[in-house]
């Protein structure tokens, strides 16, 4: 099972609250769409001509976010995520212990951001 999997509900549910699109996309799918390679479903969140990427790659939680212009997409890192089994955690790219909701927080101010 995916180590994921209950960050990836709550993110599923939180984005639903607010009225965002949100997609659960298979792995064969994902990799038609953007290339992108995992062994488990990913989701997207849509605000607009926004969007954020969640997709496993190996140990990691891999956050994109995602800009249309008017004849190009842009993807951007946004974060990397792994899951600690010891405590139960998860842990952005410096290891540090990060709270589901100030994630949830920040990926929400990234999305409603004007584009610049």
């Amino acid at each position: 099972m995916n180590k994921f999997a209950s960050f990836f509900s709550y993110i599923d549910a939180e984005f639903k609250d607010l009225n965002y699109l949100v997609v659960e996309i298979e792995p064969k799918t994902l990799n038609h769409l953007a290339n992108l390679k995992t062994t488990s479903n990913s989701l997207i969140v849509q605000l607009g001509e926004k969007a954020i990427l969640f997709y496993v790659r190996g140990d990691e939680c891999v956050v994109l976010g995602s800009v249309i212009g008017k004849s190009t997409r842009r993807f951007k890192q946004l974060l990397i995520l792994t899951y600690n089994e010891k405590n139960h955690s998860i842990e952005d790219n410096t290891r540090n212990q990060i709270d589901k909701i100030a994630v949830k927080e920040s990926l929400n101010s990234w999305l409603i951001k004007d584009i610049t």
